[in-house]
């Protein structure tokens, strides 16, 4: 064990060092807290920065220095107080420096910050307040005139990031997507026992771990509908469309996770293809779709098709469209324009089950009203035909 007092007393410290223990469960460097005897001094804390990490020790305090210098002039041209506890202060060795090198580890000391705690596991209550102040910290950062040099190769390159995704999904080393195909079996064939005609709406958590194509061979639908992730059909002489906005931005398939859930979108082929559908008018109309349609209502358009709008026009330019059945949004939902329901079925994955389940029977009366019987957390609704 190296003499960590020897190495302390490298830097610009006050007072007397009176006690060096390990601090913390950090799993990348070393830190240990030195306590001082005097009560007028500062406390410190001494880490061994992690070489094999961070190889560039040079890159990374420079970088340090430039971030909390400008944290530390932002705050104090803000007014604020108590500033030595909301940024670091690094001490420097005689050199100058904010690290010292021993010929086989490189260390740094930073004022210790008393009455701070550190929380190894965390609740929603202390994620808001990470969240809250990570966003300050990035808010106070946008202005920062220096350029930071780059301490971890492609640590941030989310192009990178997204590779190695595809290639650890494509070796599937954990066997997840045959787990999920084993389970998507099991759920068709229970599904399939159904006395009367099924169909499917694709999800984005459907491409979680699995391609289309997979869901598509694992999955049926009846008739002419069955392997197409889109289509329509006829049953007592009201029309039903089924519509796939599982497409990221440049119209590609979600596939295997690599997607962003609040980017869906429907592709010209498909616009097109229900342009067509809705041609004809000479029957009522209910559309089926996983994300939400009804961005000009007031739920968070991240939820909603980046297309809806285009979409919203073609259905109410056709005049026969009842209702739009919606997923997605667990919470659920509810809006209405232009003679057009849209209704967002609250989900099943919220809590434990089966007391948290959520599932309807929907009834479409002869005069057109729509009756929704809901089960567990989904509640019963009349939507009422108003043409």
């Amino acid at each position: 064990m190296k003499d960590l007092s020897s190495i302390v007393a490298k830097f610009k410290v006050q007072g007397t060092i009176e006690e060096i223990k390990p601090l913390g469960a950090g799993l990348i460097n070393d830190t240990y807290k030195v306590n001082t005897k005097e009560a007028d001094a500062p406390d410190y804390v001494l880490q061994r920065i992690n070489h094999a990490i961070f190889q560039n020790v040079e890159m990374l305090q420079s970088n340090i220095s430039a971030v909390t210098n400008h944290i530390r002039k932002k705050l104090t041209e803000a007014g604020e107080s108590d500033i030595d506890r909301k940024v670091l202060s690094f001490l420097e060795t005689e050199e100058g420096k904010t690290y010292w090198f021993d010929g086989d580890s490189y260390w740094r000391v930073m004022v210790f910050i008393p009455r701070a705690k550190t929380y190894e596991t965390v609740n929603p209550e202390y994620s808001n307040y990470a969240g809250e102040a990570f966003g300050n910290f990035q808010a106070m950062l946008a202005d920062i005139p220096e350029t930071l040099g780059e301490t971890i190769p492609d640590f941030h390159n989310m192009e990178f990031r997204l590779k190695q995704l595809h290639e650890a999904v494509a070796k599937d080393a954990a066997g997840r997507v045959a787990e999920v195909k084993y389970y998507l079996d099991e759920i068709e064939k229970e599904f399939q026992t159904f006395q009367g005609p099924v169909y499917h709406v694709l999800g984005n958590h459907d491409m979680d771990s699995i391609s289309k194509e997979d869901f598509l061979q694992h999955t049926s639908n009846h008739g002419d509908a069955d392997k197409k992730t889109y289509y329509s059909f006829i049953c007592n002489d009201i029309k039903f469309i089924v519509l796939d906005a599982n497409h990221n931005l440049d119209g590609t398939p979600y596939d295997r996770g690599s997607f962003d859930w609040t980017k869906a979108f429907i592709p010209k082929d498909q616009v097109l293809w229900l342009q067509e559908e809705l041609k004809e008018k000479d029957k009522p109309v209910v559309i089926f779709i996983h994300q939400l349609l009804d961005r000009f209502s007031d739920i968070g358009k991240a939820l909603c098709v980046s297309n809806a709008d285009e979409i919203v026009s073609l259905l109410e330019a056709n005049g026969n469209i009842l209702a739009v059945f919606q997923g997605h949004h667990h919470a659920g939902h509810y809006s209405f324009r232009n003679n057009i329901h849209y209704w967002t079925m609250k989900g099943m994955i919220e809590g434990s089950l089966p007391e948290n389940n959520s599932f309807a029977v929907i009834e479409i009366d002869k005069d057109l009203n729509i009756y929704i019987e809901g089960f567990y957390n989904c509640k019963n609704k009349e939507m009422k035909h108003n043409r």
